[in-house]
């Protein structure tokens, strides 16, 4: 029996497919996304505003770790299901980082929920009136697995959310910013970055092993920070 070249190849990859996504139903479990997937975490803080141009090479160098949407949140949020380098020339995009000394930024890679522009991030969630009234605007790469996200939202009786990224940020605000109990109920691939609107000063940065977030620094007064290394080397940080 004679079994061409075509043949050879097609079925090399199929056998390889299997492998690969067995291997990793072990490893990782039925709810479990393997690491390969992920998005990118791009942002700034200081007490100079922003340089457009290196927060828009830091946007643009995320791309490659999420195409499917992106956004950011500085003056106010702004995100769109465009790729990187084409949302960031946009007014939108300008306006929304011009002048501003806090912002935090996203680029999508879709593993949970549609790829439409309610799903982008960051997430913008508030609770309350008044003086009583707080809120939070937050990103996050990596994965929650499904069979924890079920049982946070049963115990705590919180309304599911399409995208389980959103979910941390709705658990954040139920626990009113109890950060050490928020965390170490949540089990999962986890890099966040986020903000609270009432203390626009403060950037918060939270990662583990499982998915990387780099810090650089410019005069030691600025600080940026990206999923991937190299552009805040190539922006002039520290």
């Amino acid at each position: 029996m004679t079994i061409n070249l075509t043949t050879m190849i097609l079925t090399t990859m199929f056998l390889y497919l299997v492998g690969y996504y067995l291997l990793n139903y072990l490893i990782w479990g039925r709810q479990r996304v393997p690491p390969v997937l992920h998005c990118g975490l791009f942002g700034y803080s200081g007490k100079d505003p922003v340089d457009p141009l290196r927060l828009t090479f830091l946007a643009a160098e995320n791309q490659e770790r999420g195409d499917d949407a992106t956004g950011v949140y500085g003056n106010f949020l702004s995100k769109s299901t465009k790729k990187a380098k084409d949302f960031v020339v946009t007014s939108e995009f300008k306006a929304a980082i011009e002048g501003a000394n806090t912002i935090i930024g996203h680029t999508r890679k879709a593993t949970v929920g549609f790829k439409v522009q309610a799903n982008a991030h960051p997430f913008e969630l508030e609770e309350g009136t008044g003086k009583d009234k707080k809120g939070v605007v937050g990103t996050h790469n990596g994965q929650i697995f499904f069979q924890c996200l079920e049982q946070l939202q049963k115990k705590y009786d919180l309304a599911k959310t399409e995208v389980d990224s959103e979910f941390i940020y709705k658990l954040l605000l139920h626990h009113n910013f109890d950060y050490d109990k928020t965390l170490s109920e949540l089990e999962g691939f986890i890099a966040l970055a986020f903000i609270r609107p009432e203390f626009p000063e403060y950037l918060y940065l939270y990662h583990r092993a499982s998915r990387p977030l780099a810090v650089g620094f410019l005069n030691g007064s600025s600080m940026y920070y990206s999923s991937e290394t190299e552009p805040l080397d190539l922006i002039g940080c520290t």
